[in-house]
């Protein structure tokens, strides 16, 4: 294996019999192993500019959550919440970190009215919920290995958990990929693990008002069962490939330093 540091980092050891694995994680390695290592295993610092996708996507996440942790359902409680987190997260000690930080704003009071008024119609306003679910378990089909995670949204709406994922972006998803979707599965495993039998997971493109629902069935469970137990004897293995792709190089964090990168 190539060394690319001669120091360790704050003296870290990663601990391959007790791992922990989440769907960013696991879609790290599948995406490229090397990357994975510099995250997880050489822990290098990740130095990039702010990505304004990113900071408008946990913005508009942050808001719902601090939606429905507070008490007031009314659409004027959401825009508060949103005109919060906004103000933490798009401004410094400078001022703004994004030019056009006003457009974003603007954007995000549309997608929440339309995801205001879409929960309104779907009875999801006042029905029991967990926002932001941190979870962990551990998959019998796994000796040593903890998933992990955080869930957008689990509904109860008349007694029928539903999970949701919010997308603020502007990728479209089609059936065919909500279907085969790794996230929604790995929330579903966990919902089973805690004896929950979701009848419904569903992505809510929330640029679009669109919300596509799946189901998952054993054949899913079992089919990503197969697939993390490759990543994680090949994690244990230290198995760290670079597999440079201008897709993939292009977002990644240590694109400048990777001996590898296709986007210098």
């Amino acid at each position: 294996m190539i060394d690319y540091f001669e120091d360790p980092y704050d003296n870290w050891s990663m601990d391959y019999d007790n791992l922990r694995l989440s769907y960013s994680g696991f879609n790290c390695y599948v995406q490229c192993p090397l990357q994975w290592r510099f995250k997880y295993v050489d822990r290098v610092p990740q130095t990039r500019e702010p990505d304004k996708s990113l900071v408008f996507g946990s913005t508009v996440h942050g808001a719902i959550n601090r939606f429905y942790n507070g008490t007031d359902r009314s659409m004027d409680a959401l825009q508060y919440c949103l005109d919060v987190e906004y103000k933490e997260r798009y401004f410094v000690a400078g001022g703004p970190i994004f030019p056009s930080h006003e457009e974003d704003l603007y954007e995000a009071r549309r997608q929440l009215r339309l995801l205001h008024y879409r929960h309104e119609r779907e009875g999801l306003l006042d029905c029991p919920f967990r926002s932001e679910l941190k979870f962990e378990f551990k998959p019998r089909e796994f000796k040593g290995v903890t998933v992990n995670g955080f869930i957008d949204n689990l509904f109860f709406a008349k007694g029928v958990p539903q999970i949701v994922d919010y997308k603020t972006g502007s990728t479209r998803y089609s059936q065919k990929e909500v279907d085969e979707n790794d996230q929604l599965t790995i929330y579903a495993m966990f919902a089973k693990s805690k004896g929950m039998d979701v009848e419904k997971c569903a992505i809510h493109m929330t640029k679009f008002d669109s919300k596509i629902f799946t189901k998952r069935t054993t054949e899913h469970f079992q089919d990503l069962i197969l697939r993390m137990e490759e990543v994680v004897e090949r994690i244990r293995s230290q198995d760290f490939p670079a597999t440079p792709s201008f897709k993939s190089c292009r977002f990644c964090p240590f694109n400048k330093m990777c001996p590898e990168s296709m986007c210098k």
